[in-house]
């Protein structure tokens, strides 16, 4: 009677530990509809952060991972049929209406999160469309579809006809820089157009008048898409292009310090007045000899601050040199050729 009496009470504890890990066991399921809310991390190690069904998406993969969400619902389905199936039908009802209002709940908190994703891209829509008609042409702004990537410091993917059908591009708020968008669209093109860089440079060489020993390296920095689909000849619209020339390699049959300024000479007086508009503040004139880049000249743009509005150009020599140089670090004006010091003088 007595031990009878003891085991029901074991039991009865059992049960009212189970139940309790029972109801319980629903609490992980919350983390859905707050990540649609508050938010996750993108992927298992971390990233950007998503919302709604994206984020419901992550932290489910996540939580099945780890693995919270199967060992909870084989917890419920097993302590559902062997204890709970045939006692009140109060256990029955919670077990299908408490999924209900979890999954209900998520769905309410996605299709928020879908209503400010929509507010976001209507309030941004006018501004993106005038910064890509501004780089790309007004062809390409008409054409897009938007959705956003990123919600907390806005990020959009760009869907577009200028890139295979699937492919996106981004357009970003500039956080570091004082336009208001940066976005990635040449990188991909020259991605997906092989061999555009290399043809480009050839268009520059050949813009330039630059004879067979010479070549110039650019960047590519926006161009005038319009009537561009992917697959067309992108060649055709480099006229348009937006660039930044580098680099000039100049190939020497002899080499020495007279060999240098002589070069540099004549890419002041030839080229660097076309180019000038069209650099960084510093383009660089690689000298080679026999297949290496022996000496590397730095011409500067024009600046008040620096050089009193006289082009210079500073000398370096590389280990590569095959002779004696004196030229190491030396500064001389580009106009006259005269000597302006040293490196260290700047």
């Amino acid at each position: 009677m007595g031990d009878s009496k003891q085991k029901t009470v074991i039991s009865r504890i059992f049960w009212i530990i189970g139940i309790i890990i029972f109801f319980l066991s629903f609490l992980p399921y919350l983390a859905l509809p707050n990540a649609a809310v508050e938010g996750c991390s993108e992927g298992l190690f971390g990233g950007c952060y998503v919302y709604g069904t994206e984020a419901v998406r992550n932290m489910l993969i996540f939580l099945s991972i780890i693995p919270v969400y199967p060992i909870c619902l084989l917890y419920e389905l097993f302590f559902y049929f062997r204890y709970l199936r045939k006692r009140s039908p109060f256990y029955t009802y919670a077990i299908i209406v408490t999924p209900v209002i979890i999954a209900l709940s998520v769905l309410v908190c996605c299709i928020r999160y879908n209503m400010l994703e929509d507010e976001l891209i209507d309030e941004s829509k006018p501004s993106i469309k005038e910064y890509l008609s501004d780089r790309y042409g007004e062809d390409l702004a008409e054409n897009i579809s938007i959705s956003v990537g990123e919600y907390d410091y806005p990020r959009f993917d760009i869907s577009s006809p200028v890139l295979p059908e699937g492919r996106t591009f981004e357009v970003s708020n500039d956080l570091f820089g004082d336009d208001l968008y940066i976005d990635d669209l040449m990188e991909l093109l020259l991605a997906y157009n092989e061999g555009m860089s290399d043809s480009f440079d050839l268009y520059m060489d050949e813009k330039l008048g630059l004879p067979e020993n010479m070549h110039s390296d650019s960047d590519l920095l926006t161009i005038d898409l319009d009537g561009y689909k992917n697959g067309d000849d992108i060649s055709a619209f480099f006229g348009t292009a937006d660039y930044r020339v580098r680099n000039v390699t100049v190939e020497c049959e002899d080499i020495d310090d007279i060999t240098i300024l002589a070069k540099t000479s004549e890419f002041g007086e030839k080229w660097f007045p076309l180019i000038q508009d069209y650099m960084y503040d510093c383009v660089l004139l690689d000298l080679k000899y026999r297949g290496d880049v022996v000496a590397r000249v730095q011409v500067d743009k024009p600046s008040e601050e620096r050089n009193g509005m006289r082009p210079i150009f500073i000398v370096h020599i590389y280990k590569t040199f095959p002779k004696e140089s004196y030229l190491d670090e030396m500064v001389f004006y580009l106009d006259d050729m005269s000597f302006a010091g040293t490196i260290g003088d700047l």
